[in-house]
């Protein structure tokens, strides 16, 4: 809380190291780690490519207002990913790390955020501890390098709850009530009804605290006032964009997108309301590695007011209690779904890290702190076996490596810590901890992220369908339409499986005089071959690869019809790389 409270519970915290500059030099490095790893691989498949074609697409059309994926309407999310996206984009060109660059802006702004929060709530010394929680942790790295508008939501959203911290502890501001609005605003243009996440984690925290704030009633007035000014700057998209597409945004967004998802899981992403209602636990245990080993130490510490007394409680509570009981109740899961709630936890273990070192703690909650180095070291045997174990079953051979890489930095890393705590305390616990992730991370990227590229054959198929389809030629996709193959082409593709399109129409497609390009799978050549013999057009390319989504090998063939498909049967198809070209980006 404020200094007057950190003194009543338990003292000031220590000067020393914790200001801006240490804060800026830790958020540039962690941005450096997260760009690092964005620029070492092609784009996953497959919401990365949607945003990144969407993307494309906008630049090319100058339109704005309506997204678009392969020339229709992309009504999944909102625009403002997809405007930050294009100014790295229209800068550098779409590369993979450029379309990527404004998560890892954004990723490191919540690093930033939570930071400030923390050393407002209890001292310079928690706030770099949590600036370190909220950036290392596995759902954290990994939302930080995809070209999606999670990173940006979330980056929103601590800003709003930033804004509620700024109040509590020096009273409101006219400007609080602006950062507020801008928070939930740029939550909304990210991902719509997400915009309201930053008044469920304060409203909760005002009321179970609103004695021991300087805040008086108006206050929820006045977050009433920065919520219509968000809606009224996410009115002032949504009305022209509903009036340009009949609207038809609206009704599949907030129909299919949100209303849908809140209601029943959607494409296998869940399943009985009941037995799935405790699934964000183990996710949180898992995504949140290893530092959901200190929420135990945490929820002791606030229960027993030892961690900014009620109103950090309150403010604790609501950051991370709210949000997470609405995305166990809603029909879809996924494990980003509870990412807001991340600095909110990270504060937690910041506090608890520093209440430790100035003696805070009550004898229950040391008693917390002293098991969580040993569950830090069964997280740690879990899941360096875990690496190990599928480094040994990988049908990867060129993974292996890499997997027996990461499970033995996890293990050496857990068990180190847990030496240390025992030994030194949790500081040093924790110090080891932040090295240990620094080196899985960057093990993980040298030696898994980029041998991945071996097994991701869209981009060298897209090549080879460029070299295939004469400028305008007509491309099409039969049981493979993968939306990297979108982005790769920079075409506009046609999808018979999005037609409903049979094998025997897929055919008649091929056997046209006019000069086009299919691109298909090995289920779906069985399928033209059962369906009608040889397809009337010739293979110019073929490329094996592992599936990663899938976690199973297949083959993905170019064909090619028209006058130009009987020269390149004369050659013979291309087999490896497609297009001569060698294996690789």
């Amino acid at each position: 809380m404020s200094d007057e409270l950190g003194q009543r519970d338990g003292g000031p915290p220590a000067a020393g190291a914790g200001g801006w500059p240490t804060a800026a030099a830790l958020a540039a490095l962690l941005w450096g780690l997260y760009l690092f790893t964005a620029s070492q691989t092609t784009l996953f498949d497959r919401d990365e490519p949607r945003f990144a074609r969407a993307t494309v697409e906008a630049i090319a059309s100058g339109d704005w207002l309506v997204p678009r994926f392969n020339g229709h309407l992309r009504a999944d999310k909102p625009p403002l990913a997809y405007w930050l996206m294009s100014i790295p984009v229209r800068l550098f060109g779409p590369a993979e790390w450029a379309c990527r660059f404004v998560s890892t802006l954004a990723a490191a702004a919540c690093c930033l955020l939570t930071w400030w929060m923390g050393r407002r709530l209890f001292g310079r010394a928690a706030g770099i501890w949590a600036m370190l929680v909220v950036g290392l942790n596995p759902l954290m790295l990994v939302m930080s390098f995809l070209a999606t508008a999670d990173a940006i939501m979330v980056a929103f959203v601590t800003l709003g709850l930033a804004s509620f911290v700024a109040s509590a502890t020096r009273g409101l501001r006219a400007v609080h009530v602006v950062v507020l609005a801008a928070g939930m605003a740029g939550a909304m243009l990210a991902k719509s009804v997400m915009g309201i996440v930053p008044l469920m984690m304060i409203v909760p925290a005002w009321l179970l605290a609103r004695r021991h704030l300087p805040l008086r009633p108006t206050y929820l007035a006045w977050c009433g006032v920065a919520l219509l000014a968000a809606c009224a700057v996410f009115a002032a998209w949504l009305i022209p964009c509903d009036a340009a597409t009949g609207g038809q945004f609206s009704r599949v967004h907030f129909g299919r997108h949100v209303l849908q998802r809140a209601a029943a899981p959607m494409e296998h992403h869940g399943g009985n309301r009941l037995l799935w209602l405790g699934v964000y636990v183990p996710v949180v245990a898992v995504a949140f590695f290893p530092w959901a080993a200190y929420l135990p130490c945490a929820i002791s510490a606030a229960a027993r007011l030892e961690l900014g007394g009620r109103a950090g409680r309150a403010i604790l509570a609501g950051a991370t209690v709210p949000v997470f009981v609405a995305m166990s109740l809603i029909g879809t899961k996924l494990p980003h779904y509870v990412f807001p709630i991340w600095p909110g936890l990270a504060l937690a273990v910041g506090g608890v890290l520093d209440g430790a070192r100035r003696g805070v703690l009550g004898p229950a909650s040391r008693r917390w702190l002293d098991r969580a180095a040993w569950l830090v070291l069964g997280a740690g045997v879990l899941g360096g076996a875990a690496a190990l174990l599928g480094a040994y079953l990988s049908p990867a051979a060129d993974l292996r490596l890499g997997g027996a890489v990461v499970g033995t930095l996890l293990l050496a890393g857990c068990a180190a810590a847990m030496g240390l705590q025992r030994r030194l305390g949790p500081a040093a616990a924790a110090k080891a901890l932040v090295l240990t992730l620094l080196a899985v991370q960057v093990a993980f990227v040298l030696t898994i992220h980029r041998r991945m590229e071996a097994h991701k054959a869209v981009p060298r198929i897209a090549r080879a369908v460029n070299a295939a389809a004469p400028a305008g030629a007509p491309v099409a996709t039969y049981r493979f339409d993968e939306p990297s193959l979108y982005f790769y082409t920079g075409r506009r593709i046609r999808s018979f499986d999005r037609q409903r399109a049979g094998p025997r129409a897929v055919l008649n497609w091929l056997a046209r005089a006019r000069p086009g390009v299919l691109v298909t799978n090995d289920d779906g050549m069985d399928r033209l071959r059962r369906a009608g013999g040889e397809p009337a057009a010739a293979v110019v390319a073929s490329q094996p690869c592992l599936n990663l989504g899938s976690a199973r090998r297949e083959a993905i063939f170019v064909l090619r019809r028209g006058r130009l498909a009987a020269r390149a049967a004369a050659t013979g198809p291309a087999t490896g790389a497609p297009g001569g070209e060698a294996p690789g980006r």
